[in-house]
């Protein structure tokens, strides 16, 4: 074989090898894409729009039945807003019902919907010193063996105005679409608090998750929240915040939260929040299964 046609099959050979080189290159380049896309595709799952309130308690049913959730937490009145004006929710669950009346108002197509839980309001303050704090909630029972009480967790009307009116700064959720801040509006009004003087003590804020951050923060002396919302901060091992009382139901509107079912994809995650079990976790969050 001469030179030049040794030259000639060592040119072509080398080319073969380098799009082969090629080839295998831009598969493997394609493979991560594919496998990015499927993880990605995975972590989707269902869509639920949901009260801050109740993200703590999702979390767990999430994990405990191997669930693949994406969780969207905000003020049941940013969500509605967000879900009238087309955003992609399978699922959406409000702490206050007049928001499923007013989605039904802007004819949003809902293909089930329940009332499945209830709370309560409770008053909560900063944890300055845990040992003092201690040592107060010591005093506070001992005093309060000798006090007759019909519910030894709920303040009466005279005790639940005087803590409110006794406080330099209220933190709560922003009433115009935080269900918390509309029921803490309404206790205002029983008791003859609504004024400008008082409200101006008022620290309005997006949603209870904000409000207890708040207070564990000690930005403000006491603060309003969900009793689920005070039971799953008191769990931490480094509890920042104290239940100071629940306030008396008779003051506001029953405290309502609607599961709404907004899209096929998410009826077996209906299904299964309206189960025993599921029914279990709530109550175990501080919540009232209905």
């Amino acid at each position: 074989m001469t030179l030049s046609r040794r030259s000639f099959f060592r040119t072509c050979l080398q080319a073969f090898r380098s799009l082969n080189i090629l080839c295998l290159a831009l598969v493997a380049a394609s493979l991560p894409c594919r496998a990015l896309t499927s993880v990605s595709e995975g972590r989707e799952g269902t869509t639920v729009f949901l009260a801050a309130s109740l993200q703590p308690v999702l979390l767990a049913i999430e994990k405990r039945h191997g669930l693949t959730l994406k969780l969207v937490p905000a003020s049941s009145g940013l969500l509605a807003r967000q879900i009238a004006a087309g955003a992609p929710a399978d699922i959406y669950l409000t702490a206050d019902r007049k928001w499923t009346a007013w989605l039904e108002a802007r004819n949003v197509r809902l293909l089930a919907r329940k009332t499945f839980l209830s709370n309560r309001l409770a008053f909560v303050e900063p944890i300055v010193d845990s040992r003092v704090d201690s040592r107060v909630d010591s005093l506070a029972d001992s005093l309060s063996a000798s006090i007759p009480r019909h519910d030894e967790d709920t303040l009466s009307k005279a005790e639940t105005r005087t803590k409110l009116v006794s406080a330099t700064r209220i933190a709560v959720g922003d009433p115009s679409h935080v269900p918390v801040g509309l029921y803490a509006q309404q206790v205002f009004a029983s008791l003859s608090l609504d004024k400008p003087t008082f409200l101006a003590k008022l620290v309005p804020l997006v949603n209870t998750r904000a409000t207890v951050l708040h207070i564990e923060r000690a930005e403000a002396p006491l603060g309003i929240v969900y009793r689920s919302d005070a039971l799953f901060a008191k769990r931490s091992v480094r509890a920042k915040m104290r239940v100071a009382g629940y306030l008396p139901s008779a003051l506001h509107d029953p405290i309502a939260y609607d599961m709404l079912l907004l899209g096929e994809k998410g009826r077996s995650l209906y299904i299964l929040l309206s189960s025993a079990s599921a029914r279990q976790e709530f109550r175990s969050f501080g919540f009232t299964p209905l």
